[in-house]
């Protein structure tokens, strides 16, 4: 834990990877973060910890166990918690030591495929009885940060026969509302894969100038958000990604599908077909201000 780390003299600040503003600490990353009561309540087990007050995380454990000590499926729910804290601690991980932010709804879902992975090697057919409730459906739109973060959202639309791209931006807020909009014309761009790697460092320029912070910088080509390059050419452009990444105070790569990107997708067919210079917008059309309300979506914790 962080706070153990800076007692013995480490360097990193003690506070949470996931929200910032608590300092980190088991019961914390586990159960009251607003990114893990997510996952809770996304889980089989729809659980809220969200307006329990700070206990220690053996308490609570003993008090599930407790409460489910007399049921048919009290072993597999236990095993499920125990999935879902160990998928938890993972994605704290990734964040902390790759820089890789999990959506709360991956967290669950990973959670929730080894739970019944370890079922069926155990054979323990404790809920076949009752069949588990569906997960619910993957938001199909743009899903707002939370509170106090801002997303950056980036796209890429590529011309084979000209072998240009157009790029779009777009920052918005926890409201969805759009604080900033960007879109630029790139040439004598190789491939598809390369025209996003391009935006997504011009995307990190961009944030750099404008100097917010706690920013998810979201994009849909997974080998460009992982930093695993797939060419020679996107291996050059990616190295200066770490670099910029870091000089952005707060800011994580995120993967989402197409669906989540769409008004930067949008943004960036419009300038591939204006072959417009690169230029911030100063005032937004109508459509986009539509286009930001019709795709939004926030997440109650």
């Amino acid at each position: 834990m962080l706070t153990q780390l800076q007692k013995r003299g480490g360097s990193e600040e003690p506070f949470c990877k996931f929200c910032g503003s608590e300092v980190e600490s088991l019961d914390h990353i586990l159960c009251t973060c607003p990114f893990a009561c997510k996952v809770w309540k996304l889980s089989l087990l729809r659980l809220d910890f969200s307006n329990l007050s700070p206990s220690y995380w053996q308490k609570r454990w003993f008090s599930l166990t407790e409460i489910w000590k007399d049921g048919a499926d009290s072993s597999a729910c236990i095993s499920l918690v125990a999935f879902i804290c160990w998928s938890l601690w993972k994605s704290r991980n990734d964040l902390m030591f790759n820089n890789f932010l999990w959506e709360p709804f991956d967290v669950s879902k990973w959670a929730k495929l080894n739970f019944h992975d370890f079922r069926e090697v155990r054979n323990q057919d404790a809920l076949k009885s009752i069949p588990p409730p569906s997960l619910p459906p993957r938001p199909s739109r743009w899903v707002a940060p939370g509170f106090g973060s801002l997303k950056l959202n980036f796209d890429a639309s590529f011309c084979s026969i000209s072998k240009c791209c157009g790029g779009g931006v777009l920052l918005r807020n926890h409201l969805g509302h759009p604080i900033r909009v960007a879109s630029f014309f790139l040439q004598n761009v190789c491939s598809p894969t390369v025209a996003e790697g391009l935006v997504l460092r011009e995307s990190l320029t961009l944030l750099n100038m404008w100097g917010y912070s706690k920013v998810l910088v979201v994009g849909d080509c997974k080998s460009v958000m992982a930093l695993h390059p797939s060419e020679e050419a996107l291996s050059v452009i990616l190295d200066d990604i770490p670099s910029l990444l870091f000089s952005c105070v707060g800011a994580f790569l995120v993967w989402t599908p197409r669906s989540g990107n769409v008004i930067a997708h949008l943004l960036s067919k419009k300038a591939l077909a204006a072959k417009c210079c690169n230029f911030e917008w100063s005032i937004w059309p109508l459509w986009l201000l539509n286009a930001c309300t019709s795709d939004y979506i926030m997440l109650s914790v």
